[in-house]
């Protein structure tokens, strides 16, 4: 055994220092917040888009089958409105598209306006075809 003073001995440590826990890099987490907040504001302007707005909603208009006579009625001028919005005009009739798809719009828009103002209103099959017709010309025109 060593003879001296205490002070002077070297203790072993029996149990290990704690490890240091190394800083935040302050670089790093502001990099990585940056960029979840632009994935986040990037996924709410794509899906606050005007076309993709009126896709969700004619998509959740066409799905429902029991829809009575009214609600078809309405559910066309939903579907008038939010091309309009979609493709940012007033008059529908003033969208244009290449020579060989516009005879085929024209067509659309005439059964459009059949379905509102007309004193019949739209069969349910009809009614589903439109929206699914006016989907594809969202996609279309996107």
């Amino acid at each position: 055994m060593a003879t001296g003073n205490l002070a002077e001995m070297q203790w072993v440590d029996i149990i290990p220092p704690d490890a240091t826990a190394t800083p935040l890099d302050f670089a790093m987490v502001a990099a990585t917040l940056a960029a979840i907040a632009i994935v986040i504001v990037a996924i709410y302007f794509y899906l606050s888009r005007p076309k993709q707005q009126a896709r969700r909603k004619i998509l959740a208009l066409a799905g429902r089958d029991n829809l009575n006579n009214d609600q078809r009625r309405d559910g066309s001028h939903l579907i008038a409105k939010e091309l309009g919005k979609a493709f940012g005009v007033k008059r529908l009739s003033t969208v244009r598209f290449g020579d060989a798809q516009q005879k085929r719009w024209e067509t659309f828009l005439q059964t459009l306006d059949t379905n509102r103002f007309a004193p019949q209103t739209p069969s349910p099959d009809n009614f589903s075809q439109l929206a699914t017709e006016a989907i594809s010309w969202l996609r279309l025109r996107s």
